[in-house]
């Protein structure tokens, strides 16, 4: 058994058994990884009280299994951000969720990405200010896809004003026509493209 230490942001939840959870985190150190959680659903567990989506914690896995096929244990987590600001509006924790689906589907388990994690945690914590009149989360999240994909090779680094709506729009249909179809319908946030503001 090999114990790790993980820091990273619950991006995916899933039902395994009654009791049991299946956690997708996107981790800084180790990208994203999915951890077992056993036992979380009981009323006792202290654990299911911090495994919420989207939340950032400290996270104590127990591994087994080949480096090729690991089986990873949950074993204690330690939350660091609850982002409640966010959960708290509908339109604001629709945004947070949809950067997690994007994370889920596109970027392979165990391949780190610190960049991308850092900009994801640093535009959570900006829809997290929902109170604030800069916090639009079409915006926001219009931004994050922009650099995202720059990031991840997927658009150019130099874009005139006129061409990033329709680059943006084009790569994410092409990387997952379904995935932009849902975004589309949940926030409409391709509709318009008002900013590309800098971190």
């Amino acid at each position: 058994m090999i114990h790790r230490k993980i820091y990273g942001i619950i991006i995916k939840i899933q039902p395994l058994g009654e009791l049991d959870r299946i956690v997708t985190v996107f981790s800084e150190e180790y990208g994203v990884i999915s951890v077992i959680a056993k036992g979380v659903k009981k009323i006792t567990s202290r654990r299911g009280f911090h495994l919420d989506l989207l939340n950032a914690a400290h996270i104590d896995i127990e591994e087994s299994g080949s480096e090729s096929m690991p089986r990873r244990y949950l074993r204690e987590v330690t939350p660091e951000e609850n982002f409640l600001n966010l959960k708290n509006s509908p339109e604001h924790f629709s945004a947070g969720c949809i950067m997690a689906a994007f994370i889920k589907r596109t970027i392979p388990e165990g391949a780190p990405q610190k960049t991308l994690f850092d900009l994801t945690q640093k535009t959570l914590r900006s829809l997290n200010q929902n109170n604030d009149a800069s916090s639009d989360p079409k915006i926001i999240l219009s931004t994050y896809f922009l650099k995202t994909l720059k990031l991840l090779g997927h658009l150019p680094g130099t874009l005139k004003k006129r061409e990033i709506k329709p680059y943006l729009q084009k790569t994410l249909q092409a990387l997952d026509p379904e995935f932009t179809l849902n975004a589309r319908r949940t926030l409409g946030i391709f509709s318009k493209f008002e900013s590309t503001r800098s971190s």
